[in-house]
């Protein structure tokens, strides 16, 4: 059982920490602690932590789509819509970047 199904996110935050210090190219790791950071409404954090899971690895659609989630909570349609649609583009049977891709859309169209 992992500290995020419990509930227990700082324990969470502090394992995907220490593995990224073990291994500052652990893509995984920096995807997982943003996700963690999403979960708790730290956008900006989650968001710097998506952007490294995409450096390390640019064809990994789900740190895209992660990242515009982000994006979106932040009211960022417009940036949000450029990563729904890159991680559509990684992954053309990703339903979820399509489906938020149009909601991106329909908000920059109001």
């Amino acid at each position: 059982m992992s500290w995020i199904s419990t509930g227990e996110t700082d324990k969470a935050l502090a394992d995907f920490t220490e593995a990224i210090q073990i291994d500052p190219n652990n893509d995984q790791a920096y995807l997982g602690r943003g996700n963690i950071w999403y979960e708790t409404g730290e956008f900006d954090k989650a968001i710097a932590d998506f952007d490294n899971a995409i450096r390390l690895d640019p064809k990994c659609a789900n740190a895209y789509f992660s990242r515009g989630m982000a994006r979106c909570n932040r009211g960022e349609f417009k940036r949000a819509i450029l990563d729904f649609s890159e991680a559509t583009r990684l992954d053309a049977n990703d339903v979820g970047s399509r489906k938020w891709l149009g909601v991106g859309i329909r908000h920059v169209s109001e």
